[in-house]
């Protein structure tokens, strides 16, 4: 919402790729998931099916057990803080590196496989005709 005007509608939020989110969450809680992996924002989903709130923060999901951690304050998220940030940020840079580092040493490997030395001489002998090679 923008003021009283909606901003959005139909809108594509960014679902999660985690293989481990048991099945009984469905493209809601997908959705929340993904934005909380790419902001700092703590977003409240509703399960309509179970009547379960839920928050999801950082790439984790949890279940609120009563309203009281709903309020500002409660910490139903702590460390959410600037340290929690650098772990993740540091978590995200470790694995970046560590892929990249496995590319490369496929890239390498599969360098060497085609660009070893291959080489072949082939020798031909041809008759010379003196008549050609008659110096003037």
């Amino acid at each position: 919402m923008d003021g009283s005007r909606i901003a959005v509608a139909a809108a594509f939020l960014p679902l999660t790729m985690q293989g481990s989110l048991p099945l009984k969450y469905g493209t809601r809680h997908r959705a929340a998931l993904g934005l909380s992996e790419r902001s700092d924002a703590v977003i409240a989903v509703v399960s309509e099916e179970r009547g379960e709130v839920s928050l999801a923060c950082g790439g984790s999901l949890k279940t609120v057990a009563d309203r009281e951690q709903l309020q500002p304050g409660s910490g139903a998220y702590r460390g959410r803080g600037k340290e929690g940030r650098f772990r993740r940020a540091l978590k995200k840079a470790v694995l970046d590196v560590a892929v990249k580092t496995s590319f490369l040493m496929l890239a390498i490997v599969i360098w060497f496989f085609f660009a070893g030395e291959k080489e072949s001489v082939i020798s031909y002998t041809a008759p010379l005709n003196s008549e050609i090679c008659q110096v003037v």
